[in-house]
């Protein structure tokens, strides 16, 4: 079984595919190919907590609900964790194949549902809606078709009701989320920022874009190595000592941590482009792949962490296939 994640212009276009609001076959027969793989068995689509931050931000309420309806559909919300999850386990793992260690931890970035995917129990919000009528659900903006989709899928109703959301429309307090949300893209930004404006000031930076960019990678997850240090019984000044001692160990310690790795190289891509502005968007793509490429088979993206993938050979070296929207008909098609 292939596990195949997707951007979310993917799940948009399939989402069309399925309504008949799509012209392009491509995405018609990707999607019937995709219903087919999953009902024999043949692939498990996962969803991130990217895809649910996007699907979050559609203004339009039925769009919303097409694009959830497929997601549940396909993934049955099987999901990926966010990094932080697995980058305890994955500096362990650096760690063990540094000094040989065996045996080595096993990461576990799979799981179902929401609660994994952002690693935060919120609750059972669906048990009570049995109990309530048509009027009692419109007042608390569980629409009809909202509704309809519970009963569809009874088993996945907590899942639905929190990636759709209510139309902020009728209940702008639920706009709160999606301002929180945008505050945590604008510090990302911020900070990528003054990394950018550090190297543009300073031509020596410049010419050291790799180290800079890798030194802040690093200092985000030096704490992390530190614990794990400790759980291992590892002397972190020993540790400090063979990776500043040995570039090459360095490079194999780091690329040792996969999510953060591919997070690296993503953001190196942005920095050394000196008219690419950071985007919030950024941010998403950056916690949804940095995942997906390691760990999924398939991985749908856009032109840009296409190149990225195969120029840095990240397609190769995790035996991950990296395709565009357009390329989901022939490979699905290949399951």
């Amino acid at each position: 079984m292939k596990r195949i994640y997707l951007d979310q212009m993917a799940w948009i276009e399939l989402a069309k595919a399925k309504y008949s609001k799509s012209k392009d076959v491509r995405y018609i027969d990707a999607y019937l190919l995709a219903k087919e793989a999953v009902q024999n068995g043949l692939a498990q689509f996962v969803l991130s907590g990217t895809n649910h931050q996007e699907t979050q931000r559609r203004q339009s309420y039925d769009s919303r609900l097409d694009i959830v309806e497929v997601m549940a559909e396909l993934s049955g919300f099987h999901a990926i964790c966010r990094p932080h999850r697995i980058v305890p386990t994955e500096i362990e793992i650096a760690i063990y194949d540094l000094f040989e260690i065996r045996p080595v931890p096993h990461v576990q970035p799979f799981g179902e549902g929401m609660d994994f995917m952002w690693d935060y129990q919120f609750g059972d919000l669906s048990s009570q809606l049995s109990l309530l009528g048509t009027t009692d659900c419109a007042q608390l903006g569980i629409t009809p078709r909202l509704l309809e989709l519970l009963r569809v899928w009874p088993s996945l109703a907590n899942d639905i009701l929190l990636a759709a959301g209510r139309d902020s429309k009728n209940f702008p307090e639920d706009g709160e989320l999606i301002r929180k949300l945008q505050s945590l893209d604008g510090n990302f930004v911020e900070r990528q920022e003054l990394i950018s404006s550090a190297i543009e000031s300073d031509p020596l930076l410049r010419a050291k874009l790799d180290h800079v960019v890798a030194g802040a990678a690093l200092a985000e997850i030096r704490v992390e190595v530190l614990l794990a240090c400790g759980r291992l019984g590892v002397d972190p000044d020993i540790l400090l000592d063979m990776l500043a001692g040995d570039s090459a160990k360095y490079l194999t310690f780091f690329r040792g941590i996969k999510s953060r790795w591919v997070a690296y190289r993503m953001e190196l891509q942005v920095q050394g482009q000196i008219d690419r502005k950071w985007k919030p968007n950024d941010l998403h793509d950056v916690i949804g792949l940095s995942v997906a490429i390691p760990y999924c088979d398939i991985v749908v993206t856009e032109k840009q962490w296409r190149h990225l993938a195969r120029t840095e050979h990240l397609d190769r070296e995790y035996e991950t296939n990296v395709i565009a929207p357009v390329e989901m008909r022939d490979v699905f098609e290949s399951l």
